[in-house]
């Protein structure tokens, strides 16, 4: 798993009473060989002023890559079905509330069959304020995947 950040103080901002920063995460699995199983990075405010969250992506979970499959069986002459819908799924979890806690992005198959040899990614960009020239927020970062 390669992952890269960026932090950033934006300035020229117009407002005289807050900072704003913004935290950009993301991180690529390499399958090599392998099949994925999930991954996921995240973000965490440990220190510095006290923030508040302005804007986040991704906003919600995203459900990409989907197919409707219909299965089916047939036994003694009666049949059965459904049509299933399939995706991949990057699921978010955010604190609750304005105040900046922690931000995460979960990647994993969700229902799909998993597909040896695929790479993916996962990544979030948090913006987030604080009262103007109380010091600079510390985040944690960290990540996991799994493969087999």
């Amino acid at each position: 798993m390669d992952t890269c950040y960026r932090r950033y103080k934006l300035s020229n901002d117009g407002d005289a009473a807050k900072d704003y920063w913004r935290i950009d995460l993301y991180a690529t699995m390499f399958a090599e060989g392998r099949t994925l199983d999930w991954g996921w990075v995240t973000a965490d405010r440990d220190a510095g002023p006290a923030s508040s969250f302005v804007d986040w992506a991704p906003d919600s979970d995203v459900r990409q890559n989907c197919a409707n499959f219909g299965l089916s069986v047939s036994v003694g002459g009666f049949g059965a079905g459904y049509n299933r819908t399939f995706c991949e799924l990057n699921d978010i979890s955010k604190s609750a509330g304005p105040a900046v806690g922690w931000f995460k992005d979960r990647w994993s198959w969700d229902g799909w069959v998993p597909v040896a040899d695929r790479d993916r990614a996962v990544g979030l960009i948090i913006g987030a304020s604080s009262t103007q020239n109380t010091g600079s927020p510390t985040w944690g970062l960290s990540w996991d995947f799994a493969a087999h």
